[in-house]
């Protein structure tokens, strides 16, 4: 017998033959048509581009040699990446280990268009597309097994016809395929970015997420569905749109939330259940239309945004044994009185509503609701009820610490919470951390800079976890806030040896750390075309200058000068981050002339002409000049083209010094253009020409 064995055991490993490709055959298709049942088709880690047609024989395994990463089957836009038309094909036919992308310029199912019902696992179906129908998959009569799977950013494009379903997949006839650990996400139609599931299919989803696609997660038509441990969130458009008498047969642990409008669209006559659902901050919870006969039971129903939430056109329907939590107000058909007893509004007290119960401090019904009895407690056969009221109790960005804190859950079955967290918004969150019972926590390490993402989720003591909190959003590095300043953006002073004392008081705003860290301001000045240097570090958001501070750091380095500009800025940090004042640098002409002409005893020993200042100027400057006898001068303005502008005519003017103020008019009154002028000074033998600038 042992014999026997062996001899079996030996024919059968050479009767499965591995058909290698490429070394054996150039293409995946070569390798498919030589293969017999059994045959494993090993790919070398590479891309292949081909569109592959199965053949008629059941039992092939395509195997990567690699993974998913690194082995790629590219259709080109040439058609379907694979396409399985034999009904035969069953599970003992393996897929395995690719990313199927590039198909397209077909009808149904860019990435895959499936008859049979292979096994399909380890792979991506990314950036496919199809006119019709299924720009990933496409499944007619089909049920595969579909495991540990990515379906994303495939596209069914709108062809304008009437036919356009299913992004990520779209599934017909009588399809049953099982999807386990698969994430839909990104994929976008007219119909159903996420699945598209028609004519008397009955998909089993177990452990899917359903994300971030356009319009529906999934579109129920005339069909039913099995559902273990789903989320379904971020979608464009409904979580769930059900119609044609379709059914959700099997309901464990189906989280939809953070939809674009109604977490669940039902329109259909047959009466339907709806049960062990999570419906959390969508736009509405659910919508009920075309007298559909619906059933809420056992479901968790919270922080929806819409402010008038469900819209019940008739009393076909109920909801019962359910909690209902900070949801907006429930409305109802006029004269319709719908039955919504036995729940949880939030509040012992039960809903509010003015007239019937205006003592209640759960959320808001209309008087077409009948609320009472109500629950004084949440239905613990209920969904967990997400963490409440999260907020930030402290946050240090030097020591990159984050503490934050939520209420306690009403439900006494709550055994724990879950802080998740990330640094842009995926679904799920990458990152999670059990906190048990505590209701606080404090990060360190943890956060960006940048924008950062975080929720709460509560579980019970069977492992039922709740979906996630209202996101709270924030920045580690929140900015120093901005300020502004206080002082006028031109002033000028003039020095003399009687007001050194007086004070240039420089004034801004109050900046703030959102963190809490004290504000130091930081001040520079810059005189003349010196680079800016800082001249003060202080906490207060005033800087008083005296006079004689300005004449000390301003023209003792420069005695000769008699007038300069001075720009001031000021930063404001924490340590940390700096942020420069709202606003241009506040400037200050500082003159000293009378202090220069108050410091020199007697008279000027020579004739002299200084630089005007200010210069450039708008509208007026002082021309000094200084005389060490009396004499008769003329000082005249020209312009560039040598045409007198202004001419100042003194006669037996003493010995001194002098000044005198242009207006930038002419001798008839009249104002001149701006530009480059000339100002000379004739004093007997004396002559000198300087250039000033005049801006408009």
């Amino acid at each position: 017998m042992k014999k026997i064995a062996i001899l079996l055991s030996l024919i059968i490993n050479v009767s499965a033959t591995q058909l290698k490709v490429p070394s054996a055959y150039s293409t995946i298709q070569a390798g498919l048509n030589a293969a017999s049942s059994g045959d494993t088709v090993l790919v070398a880690v590479g891309t292949y581009t081909e569109n592959i047609i199965w053949p008629n024989v059941n039992g092939i395994k395509l195997i990567s040699a690699g993974d998913s990463s690194n082995t790629i089957i590219d259709g080109n836009q040439a058609g379907s990446v694979i396409t399985i038309s034999y009904n035969q094909i069953d599970s003992t036919t393996v897929i395995s280990g690719f990313t199927i992308t590039g198909g397209g310029s077909t009808n149904r199912g860019g990435g895959i268009a499936l008859r049979g019902s292979p096994k399909i696992t380890k792979s991506n179906i990314n950036y496919n597309s199809a006119n019709s129908e299924g720009g990933g998959l496409h499944l007619q009569g089909s049920s595969p097994l579909i495991i540990d799977v990515t379906i994303h950013g495939n596209v069914q494009n709108d062809n304008g016809g009437t036919v356009n379903n299913g992004g990520g997949i779209c599934m017909s006839d009588g399809s049953s395929p099982l999807l386990k650990n698969v994430i839909i996400s990104k994929n976008s139609s007219q119909n159903a970015g996420g699945m598209f599931i028609s004519y008397d299919s009955n998909p089993t989803l177990e452990n899917v997420i359903i994300s971030h696609n356009t319009n529906e997660g999934i579109y129920l038509w005339s069909s039913s569905l099995k559902i273990k441990n789903v989320k379904i969130a971020h979608n464009g458009g409904y979580g769930i749109r059900m119609i044609r008498e379709s059914t959700l047969s099997k309901c464990e642990n189906l989280v939809i939330e953070n939809n674009n409008s109604a977490g669940i669209y039902i329109a259909q006559t047959t009466p339907i259940t709806i049960s062990n659902v999570s419906l959390l901050n969508n736009i509405y919870p659910f919508q009920i239309v075309g007298g559909s006969s619906v059933t809420f039971e056992n479901n968790t129903i919270f922080s929806n945004s819409n402010p008038d939430w469900i819209y019940f056109q008739d009393n076909k329907s109920t909801i019962k044994l359910s909690n209902l939590i900070e949801n907006g107000k429930m409305i109802a058909g006029s004269g319709v009185a719908f039955q919504a007893i036995n729940n949880y509004w939030g509040h012992s007290s039960g809903p509010f509503n003015s007239e019937t119960n205006p003592m209640g401090k759960g959320d808001t019904i209309d008087n077409n609701i009948v609320a009472y009895p109500w629950l004084s407690s949440p239905n613990l056969d209920a969904p967990p009820i997400p963490a409440r009221n999260i907020k930030i109790l402290s946050k240090n960005r030097k020591k990159r610490e984050v503490s934050i804190a939520w209420n306690s859950s009403e439900m006494s079955d709550i055994s724990g919470y879950k802080i998740h967290y990330d640094f842009k918004e995926n679904y799920p969150l990458s990152n999670s951390i059990d906190v048990k019972n505590d209701t606080s926590y404090t990060f360190s390490g943890n956060f960006v800079d940048g924008s950062n993402i975080l929720s709460v989720s509560s579980y019970d003591n069977i492992g039922n976890e709740s979906g996630y909190s209202e996101y709270l959003i924030f920045k580690l590095n929140d900015p120093t806030a901005p300020f502004e300043w206080v002082s006028s953006a031109l002033d000028t002073i003039n020095i003399t040896k009687l007001n050194l004392t007086s004070t240039y008081n420089l004034q801004w705003g109050i900046s703030t750390a959102t963190d809490g860290d004290s504000i130091n301001y930081l001040l520079y000045a810059k005189i003349g075309v010196n680079p800016p240097e800082e001249i003060f570090d202080t906490t207060s958001t005033s800087v008083p200058i005296t006079y004689q501070e300005f004449l000390e750091n301003i023209f003792e380095p420069f005695p000769t000068v008699s007038a300069a500009t001075v720009r001031f800025t000021v930063y404001a940090t924490d340590g940390l981050d700096t942020v420069k004042v709202t606003g241009d640098d506040r400037v200050v002409l500082v003159n000293r002339y009378e202090y220069l002409s108050t410091e020199s005893d007697g008279i000027p020993t020579e004739y002299a002409l200084h630089e005007n200042y200010p210069n450039p100027f708008n509208p007026t400057t002082t021309l000094r000049f200084d005389l060490p006898e009396v004499s008769d001068i003329t000082l005249t303005i020209y312009n560039m083209l040598g045409q007198k502008a202004k001419t100042f005519n003194m006669q037996s003017t003493p010995a001194g010094y002098h000044s005198v103020t242009w207006n930038a008019t002419n001798d008839l009154g009249n104002p001149v253009g701006a530009g480059v002028y000339l100002y000379q000074l004739q004093a007997k033998d004396f002559v000198k020409t300087r250039k000033m600038v005049l801006l408009k």
